[in-house]
């Protein structure tokens, strides 16, 4: 038999609780459907950010997730607030709301902080950020950050858990330790003074997450897995 992680940290995580010995699990990582999901109508960009009040000229830094204590989402204000010129979009919901509606005005920021609620159509949105803000304290695979790069969106995002395997630190985005605002701030504010940046590592993400994530990959290593334990 044979058991599938989705990251070699959620193996580890599973060989550290006594689940199964390392030899008996593969790492197969997800499969998606990115040019499905991602696949954003002519225009998008402009009218998305026309309707969230931010102008061509802006800068935006995205975010999607649960508004939950383990994805840190003061944090996200808190980088916000220190860039100056940003637009911070947030789209999802959870506990935490009221805390970053607080926080956001105790900063004077809440007319840069956007909180959108659970959103429809993911492709539209991510085709209006410019950086993609990930701050969580710990991720198994982080599929909103596969789908910023997926999508030609750099990544900022804290170095927790699985997320160094999506991003490509210095190549598809900048990683930093957990809580380190600073540095997150000092990293998107890098992105937002160089366009060509950004663009470099939008087109190198793109690339690489639909190599890395695609859903044929993902039939290729379960088919290849499963003819391995046939001829056992």
């Amino acid at each position: 038999g044979a058991l599938v992680a989705v990251s070699a940290e959620v193996r580890d995580e599973l060989v550290r609780l006594g689940v199964a010995p390392p030899e008996k699990i593969h790492v197969i990582a997800y499969g998606f459907d990115l040019d499905r999901r991602l696949a954003a109508p002519p225009g998008a960009r402009a009218a998305t950010r026309e309707r969230l009040g931010a102008g061509e000229d802006a800068f935006v830094i995205g975010w999607a997730g649960r508004l939950t204590q383990i994805k840190r989402p003061l944090d996200l204000v808190r980088v916000g607030a220190t860039v100056e010129g940003a637009t911070l979009v947030l789209a999802g919901d959870g506990e935490l709301r009221a805390d970053v509606e607080q926080l956001a005005a105790e900063l004077g920021t809440a007319d840069r902080v956007m909180l959108l609620g659970y959103v429809d159509g993911v492709a539209e949105l991510y085709a209006s950020f410019d950086v993609f803000l990930l701050t969580s304290a710990n991720e198994g695979t982080p599929v909103v950050a596969i789908e910023a790069l997926a999508a030609g969106v750099p990544v900022v995002a804290t170095d927790a858990g699985g997320t160094r395997t999506v991003v490509d630190d210095g190549e598809t985005g900048f990683l930093a330790p957990v809580g380190d605002v600073a540095a997150l701030t000092t990293f998107v504010e890098r992105l937002r003074d160089d366009a060509a940046l950004r663009d470099a590592f939008g087109v190198e993400g793109s690339h690489r997450m639909r190599e890395r994530f695609s859903t044929a990959r993902m039939a290729d290593e379960m088919d290849a897995l499963y003819r391995e334990l046939l001829a056992r």
